[in-house]
């Protein structure tokens, strides 16, 4: 039988919260992270809404001079990782550096340095082109930076995939586990897309919530929804299969088991039901595993009720404190 994959910290920076305790606390606790746009003037905009990260400081986990030669979700991601390794209890060590790796995925990547740096060649000519342009832009450029921050020598990659990127990411962290390519994985995303060209393009392309912050928060499977509200957030996590890693574990989150009807899972997919307009067929891999939660789901919400009723019978979704799902 192949070795359970399990999880064994995480880690966070998002609207809610800047740790995993403090975002827990704050949903439970009924806190929004929803607000007016601060980042930039929003005043010729339609949309004035956004989850922005808040106190969030840098300098906790890079020193001042490396926080102005990263993107901000560069800074996310590395704040993440260390509390997820910190929170997991294990140690890269140089005889088990190269069999860790990275899968930390970006959407977009650096569109806060792209944008400036656009601006700046604009202004000042090529020569004000900043020599740290090119790695605080790139989608992969958090990957890579976190292998280099922890010392894991593993393979670092990123995955784009829209929306998807993150839950792409892990999947991607347990084939290379499956496939024996690594035997820890760091995976999770990162992204800081609160920018006025990404702000102005979503909603041009009629994807973003125009609601004020007293008109109602746009929730899923709501019959009034309008659409996105755009998020900053970071959420990495360590995955392993060897024994090493669920030595140094201090807990266990998620263990993969087989699922009743070999052969038959999916990755992804709440969409429209086939036959629907806009049905696009899901992509199933015959990976004959499912997923249990741990420790027991604290019990019904409208989210995960909303998630099983559009599923196949064969997935199962258990939402709890340690599972929480974006849609």
């Amino acid at each position: 039988m192949a070795e359970k994959i399990v999880i064994t910290g995480m880690g966070t920076v998002n609207a809610v919260g800047n740790t995993v305790d403090q975002t827990w606390n704050n949903i439970v606790n009924g806190v929004s992270g929803l607000g007016p746009i601060t980042l930039f003037d929003h005043s010729d905009f339609l949309v004035h809404v956004a989850c922005e990260v808040k106190d969030f400081d840098p300098t906790q986990y890079v020193d001042a001079r490396e926080v102005r030669r990263r993107d901000r979700y560069e800074l996310f991601s590395a704040a993440a990782v260390d509390q997820a390794l910190k929170h997991s209890g294990f140690q890269i060590t140089e005889e088990n550096a190269p069999r860790v790796g990275m899968v930390i995925s970006a959407a977009i990547g650096g569109i806060q340095s792209l944008e400036d740096g656009v601006l700046e060649i604009e202004r000042g000519g090529p020569r004000r082109a900043s020599p740290f342009l090119i790695p605080m832009l790139m989608p992969n450029g958090a990957a890579g930076l976190a292998g280099i921050d922890t010392g894991a020598k593993g393979p670092a990659l990123s995955v784009a995939s829209a929306c998807a990127s993150g839950q792409d990411g892990i999947g991607t962290a347990w084939m290379m586990l499956r496939s024996g390519m690594v035997d820890v994985a760091i995976a999770g995303a990162a992204e800081a897309a609160i920018v006025k060209t990404a702000v102005a393009a979503f909603d041009r392309m009629q994807a973003m919530s125009r609601r004020g912050l007293n008109d109602g928060t746009p929730s899923p499977f709501d019959k009034n929804r309008d659409g996105l509200v755009i998020g900053l957030v970071s959420g990495p996590e360590p995955v392993g299969s060897n024994a090493e890693i669920l030595r140094q574990a201090k807990e266990v989150f998620i263990v993969r088991d087989p699922v009743p009807e070999p052969g038959i899972d999916v990755l992804g997919s709440v969409g429209p039901l086939q036959g629907e307009p806009g049905h696009v067929r899901p992509v199933v891999l015959p990976v004959a595993e499912g997923l249990e939660a741990i420790p027991q789901p604290l019990g019904e919400s409208a989210l995960g009720h909303g998630v099983r009723s559009r599923l196949p019978r064969w997935t199962r979704s258990d939402v709890s404190r340690r599972v929480i799902a974006h849609i």
